[in-house]
């Protein structure tokens, strides 16, 4: 199984409608966060898929020696669990034109950019 655009029913999808994941609520304890993760609960609650299923890899993480491994879920879990194909494509072309080209071949496409180039701060807690 595969996951496309078109069963993410994007069009229904609204910034005044959407209700975001109860592990982003305001009434957390733990408020920051990991933009990686964020993505992906946001993306399989919008797909109406059990977002809690793929964290146990949140227990797996290790210290190594002056910093945490990487936290993220691994995408052969993301493939096995859900059906989700996840490609990290190189950027050789401006990035509208990848998004029109891999819309159409009804892939969901998540940018990642230099935060501290491209987006507003973040407000620290």
């Amino acid at each position: 199984m595969s996951v496309g655009i078109s069963d993410l029913n994007i069009f229904r999808l609204g910034a005044s409608t959407y209700k975001p994941h109860p592990l982003h609520s305001g009434s957390r304890d733990w408020l920051e966060s990991n933009c990686y993760i964020d993505v992906y609960i946001e993306m399989l609650h919008a797909l109406e898929m059990e977002v809690y299923a793929c964290l146990s890899f949140c227990i797996s993480s290790t210290f190594e020696g002056d910093q945490w491994t990487f936290f993220k879920p691994p995408l052969a879990e993301l493939r096995s669990l859900y059906g989700l194909e996840i490609n990290e494509l190189t950027l050789w072309r401006p990035l509208l034109d990848h998004v029109v080209e891999q819309s159409s071949r009804q892939c969901i496409v998540i940018p990642e950019l230099d935060s501290g180039k491209f987006s507003a701060p973040h407000r620290r807690t």
